[in-house]
């Protein structure tokens, strides 16, 4: 593994990247999808629009998206991490004449500051206690017993929650996936893809080096994470399947296939490396994902375009003669669902394969469960259940945009006929770039084992180490049977609950609703308050009575200090009084001054007398001066001036600047 050293001097550590066989498969999609969403945006924004600033942020975020996957520790990761969050805030509020844009846009960057000094903060405690943050050292050290002897455990399990924090909020997981839904609805078309497509893999991929490189071998980790996975792509599917926007649904759509993604991960990590069936259906539904989405958001990008609406029931009937986007749609849609045949199956399968496999190896006791004891197979059970659900909760809601766009009349006659009119839709190179990419889902679905073995062999982690591919019989009877309860699932979801529940007949057209909740809306029900109301309110409490507290010690102190100072004074007054009495007792002569003191007027009467030698020499009549009034004069002139002096703000600074240049200059000297 050769490493390259860039800017070596940034904050003192430098940029450090490296590359692997993973890094490649991210590498090689991040451009993929950046290559076809810029052709795209040719296409998709206006002739003539400003888009200065928004090919900048493309370009910087494009580079720090690749950064990010090459990076070789944590410091240069979150460089990267942040300028792509910033670059890519200002694709969210691009159009800024669409409802709601402003909105999302402060509410992904809310999220992206949040999770950025997240992350940050778990950098720091990582680097405390191992005096590096770099991947394979991280990597190595957690693996070897004796280095682990002296880590605080507590310090290191702090810092991986942070990076989970910062990266998590990054993927969409569950609970902080409110940003994507929204984020994605509004921002263009090619960015939504390229925020859907690889922007979250940037999260995934900081969750698997977090997980590998912080919390490997701790099993309740591994399973708390594939209990947010679970919830995750249940919560993405049921947002999806209530929504009536075709963006937000194939938004909505990209949290629950996050959470999918994320069972692999866990999955992998409760086995503990014993077997790559998770890693391969991780790594395979990362590429197929990222492409579905690039197709996807493609096609909504076309509709919007032509119709300048999201809603179902304005782009009802659009695609109904569009073949080539009929078609486009389908196999990505198929391929997400995890139909027979397509790439999706292949990964899910795999990913299914990997949950049931733990439960074997906990039940024949080659792994000890990380929680539940005996209980963790039924535990299992569940699990396996929920994610076939959430399997069809997917072929559900991408059956319900297929019926809306391709199937279906709308409802207006002269829209309809407007719609089906033979208008270019697409430039022959993105119906070519469309339609390869398309292809790709089948092809990969129908050499699935082949594709699962060559992601293994690519599985290439840190320092050379590889893990070895698995054979998985993805066709075998119980996998296709797994497969057919899944999309039968989805099926009676259409059937039973979109179509009799979120759909209402009128005038023999099919008007969609939008049933959700709004006790189901985490960002108005808990995170708004949460954030605006109770963290000020409980900050105001403890402030005011830690101010209490404050004026309570400082009002004791100058009580006391008070008390201190009058004694001081008495007894510094009594010494006074008691040498001038003894000690340095005053001549009479001086006692009874009338202005002056004891030399203005031995000055004075000195100078008087010798006046008085030179009028009796120089015999001049002219009467000479009361030297010694005058002397005293001068004297009470001067106390009045340095009384004004020294009470003047001006004179208090003076002597603070002396006494601070007097330090500095010690500082630096002595």
């Amino acid at each position: 593994m050769k490493m390259t050293e860039v800017l070596g001097q940034i904050c003192g550590m430098g940029l450090h990247f490296t590359w692997d066989g993973i890094r490649a498969v991210f590498v090689a999609l991040a451009v993929i999808l950046w290559a076809v969403a810029t052709l795209f945006s040719r296409e998709y924004f206006p002739k003539g629009e400003r888009l200065t600033a928004f090919y900048l942020s493309w370009a910087a975020a494009f580079l720090a998206t690749v950064g990010f996957f090459v990076s070789a520790d944590f410091y240069t990761a979150l460089i990267c991490f942040e300028v792509l969050s910033f670059s890519s805030y200002l694709w969210v509020v691009q159009e800024k004449e669409e409802p709601g844009s402003k909105e999302a846009g402060d509410l992904y960057l809310a999220i992206s500051v949040i999770g950025g000094l997240s992350a940050l903060m778990g950098v720091f405690l990582l680097y405390s206690l191992f005096g590096t943050v770099e991947y394979s050292a991280l990597y190595a050290a957690i693996r070897d017993e004796a280095a682990m002897a002296g880590v605080n455990r507590g310090q290191l399990y702090a810092a991986g929650i942070c990076l989970m924090v910062g990266f998590g909020a990054k993927a969409g997981a569950f609970p902080i996936h409110i940003w994507l839904p929204k984020a994605h609805a509004v921002a263009p078309a090619p960015a939504s893809a390229v925020l859907s497509g690889i922007l979250t893999k940037v999260g995934i991929f900081g969750i698997w080096m977090t997980s590998l490189c912080v919390f490997w071998k701790s099993g309740v980790f591994f399973f708390v994470l594939l209990v947010l996975g679970i919830i995750t792509m249940l919560t993405g599917a049921v947002l999806a399947i209530w929504s009536v926007d075709i963006k937000r649904t194939f938004a909505c759509s990209s949290v629950s296939q996050i959470g999918f993604i994320l069972t692999g991960i866990s999955c992998f990590g409760l086995m503990e490396g014993e077997s790559a069936v998770p890693l391969q259906g991780f790594m395979i539904h990362v590429m197929n994902h990222s492409i579905a989405k690039l197709v996807l958001f493609t096609v909504a990008g076309v509709i919007v375009k032509h119709t300048h609406s999201r809603n179902f029931n304005v782009i009802q009937g659009f695609g109904r003669k569009k073949t080539l986007l009929k078609l486009c749609y389908g196999a990505a849609a198929l391929s997400l669902s995890g139909v027979v045949g397509f790439a999706g199956y292949a990964s899910k399968t795999l990913l299914h394969e990997g949950i049931t496999e733990y439960a074997e190896m906990v039940s024949e006791g080659i792994i000890s469960a990380a929680v539940f004891g005996g209980m963790l197979v039924p535990v299992l059970k569940v699990v396996e259940i929920l994610f076939l659900i959430a399997g069809g909760c997917t072929f559900a809601y991408m059956l319900k945009v297929f019926m809306v766009v391709f199937v279906e009349k709308n409802a207006d006659p002269h829209v309809q006929q407007a719609y089906d009119e033979n208008k270019s839709y697409l430039s022959g190179p993105m119906r070519v770039i469309l339609a390869f990419l398309s292809m790709l889902f089948p092809t990969v679905g129908i050499l699935g084992n082949s594709v699962a073995q060559l992601v293994g062999q690519r599985g290439e982690i840190f320092l050379g180490e590889s893990f070895e591919s698995v054979h998985v019989q993805i066709f075998s009877g119980e996998a296709l049977l797994s497969g057919l309860i899944s999309l039968s699932i989805g099926a009676i979801i259409y059937l039973f609950f979109i179509r009799k529940v979120l759909v209402r007949e009128k005038d023999g057209h099919r008007e969609y609703l939008y049933r959700r909740q709004h006790w189901f809306d985490l960002e108005q029900n808990i995170y708004r308050p949460l954030l605006l109301h109770l963290l000020p309110a409980a900050g105001g409490f403890v402030c005011g009575i830690l101010d209490r507290m404050l004026d309570v010690t400082v009002s004791a102190a100058l009580k006391v200090s008070a008390v201190v100072c009058m004694a001081a004074n008495r007894l510094v007054d009594s010494v006074v009084v008691f040498l001038r009495r003894t000690l340095f007792k005053e001549s009479p002569a001086w006692e009874e001054l009338k202005e002056g003191n004891a030399l203005t007027h031995l000055a004075g009467s000195f100078r008087n007398r010798m006046e008085d030698v030179l009028d009796v020499v120089f015999q001049r009549e002219k009467p000479h001066k009361d030297y010694e009034h005058q002397l005293a004069s001068g004297y009470k002139h001067m106390q009045e001036t340095y009384l004004l002096i020294s009470r003047s703000l001006s004179f208090g600074l003076l002597l603070f600047c002396l006494g601070l240049l007097l330090t500095v200059l010690y500082v630096l000297f002595f």
